[in-house]
């Protein structure tokens, strides 16, 4: 079988609960042939984590029929991709915000939840004002998750805003 690498990881301290966590962000392949192997590495690496472990990424891979907007699913990966979320003792965090996490932007879309955010129920019990969003932005074919971990109101993005006093500065036409 293949060795699939996964994205990356990283080792996270959550200061006010004094809680370290680690997180793996994931890109599961788009061909199908090689899910399993994918699978097989993540469960390699959340098993020999040391530390309390969230997963995050594009899974490409459906868990349910409801997770697509049309009606060509494949239900022995959707079976595969469940068995090894059961088998990890993983649980998604359930999302706000957009619906679905991919469209491929066509005519007639459609339109996907292959993004995803798994977590292990440790980390669910030390971070339980935990919030997920699933931001729409114009132009991306997927939507951005935002996880918060500490609190049930993640903050909005940074907004860039023009301000007017600026054009009175000295310099700042010369500088622009």
């Amino acid at each position: 079988m293949d060795r699939v690498e996964l994205y990356g990881r990283m080792e996270l301290l959550e200061r006010a609960l004094n809680f370290k966590w680690e997180v793996i962000i994931v890109y599961g392949p788009a061909d199908h042939r090689r899910s399993e192997s994918f699978l097989v590495e993540l469960k390699r690496k959340v098993s020999a984590a040391q530390l309390s472990v969230v997963v995050s990424g594009d899974f490409n891979l459906l868990r349910f029929t409801k997770d697509k907007s049309n009606d060509l699913v494949n239900y022995p990966w959707m079976q595969m991709f469940n068995d090894y979320i059961a088998e990890l003792g993983l649980q998604e965090l359930d999302k706000v915000g957009a619906r679905f996490t991919w469209t491929n932007y066509e005519a007639d879309p459609t339109r996907s939840i292959l993004d995803r955010v798994l977590v292990l129920p440790e980390w669910e019990l030390h971070c339980r004002l935990a919030s997920l969003q699933a931001i729409t932005w114009i132009g991306l074919d997927h939507a951005p998750l935002l996880l918060s971990s500490e609190n049930g109101r993640p903050p909005p993005p940074p907004r860039f805003l023009f301000e007017m006093f600026w054009l009175n500065q000295n310099g700042f036409v010369e500088a622009v």
